[in-house]
């Protein structure tokens, strides 16, 4: 696969960016979680698993009975979290093998949007769900941030926030990354032979954790932006702004969705369809 932009292994502050991530996420998928039944006995699969919030709270609510399986391409922050019924694995979803029709819920946060063949890595997915098995895929939607003006408080540092994120995103596209992906994430879905798909987009305003995760993640790319020709002036403006705890930004969505593997025929059911069909004639 192509590079993976936020490699944990070449910054130092990666750690941080990631629990930032997860504190600003987790909320709002443990909304969508939930409402799946995920419970006792059940098998799950986590897909970049990152810090291991997601997995670990999997974990208890599968309880004993049930499994998770956390899989991500650099497990070093996940290995002091393993539990009898928590697995954590490296894994590449594009190119390693994953047991086929073995989980009753795959989950997939900010991972989707990195890979260079999404539906590739969405077939592999679905096909990992035994039928009647969700999958939940969520990623955020940075197009609105590109169009040159991000809603904060202070509003005179909204244009430059959207040139600088703008250029960010220039930069994390060199590791394939597709900021906008995840409003096609319900074709994918469907695509990859789903159904009952819906889901739900929904932004936060104020969130300190989202704005550390921006913060972080501009800090990580300053040189790359600067040396694309961004000023260093408005890069470090930005930085100032997104460090400060008085600034007020409105997140970019997180979109999450979600579908399910249909169960197998029924052959009773359409032995009887048949039946009707050939008597109504």
């Amino acid at each position: 696969m192509a590079r993976y932009i936020f490699d944990q292994s070449t910054w130092e502050r990666e750690a941080e960016r990631l629990d930032a991530l997860e504190r600003c996420g987790d909320p709002l998928t443990l909304e969508h979680l939930r409402r799946t039944g995920v419970g006792d006995g059940w098998e799950c699969l986590e897909v970049g698993a990152g810090r291991g919030s997601i997995a670990r709270w999997l974990a208890d609510r599968v309880g004993e009975r049930g499994r998770v399986l956390a899989v991500d391409l650099d497990t070093t922050l996940l290995e002091e979290h393993r539990r009898p019924n928590l697995e954590v694995r490296r894994l590449d979803v594009l190119t390693d093998p994953l047991p086929a029709a073995a989980f009753d819920l795959v989950h997939a946060r900010h991972v989707i949007g990195h890979l260079p063949d999404r539906a590739s890595a969405l077939r592999r997915l679905a096909a990992a769900l035994r039928p009647g098995g969700w999958m939940l895929v969520e990623d955020f939607d940075f197009r609105w941030a590109e169009l040159g003006d991000w809603p904060c408080d202070p509003v005179d540092a909204g244009p430059v926030l959207g040139r600088v994120w703008g250029a960010t995103l220039e930069v994390m596209r060199s590791g394939s990354y597709d900021g906008g992906w995840s409003w096609r994430a319900p074709a994918g879905l469907r695509a990859a032979g789903l159904a009952e798909v819906a889901g739900e987009a929904r932004a936060l305003i104020g969130d300190g954790a989202f704005t550390e995760m921006i913060h972080l993640s501009m800090l990580r790319f300053r040189d790359d932006v600067i040396a694309r020709g961004m000023a260093a002036a408005d890069v470090d403006r930005c930085l100032e702004v997104l460090g400060d705890p008085g600034s007020c930004l409105t997140a970019a969505p997180l979109v999450s969705v979600w579908g399910r593997r249909p169960p197998p025929p029924d052959p009773d059911r359409q032995r009887a369809t048949r039946s009707a069909a050939t008597n109504h004639s």
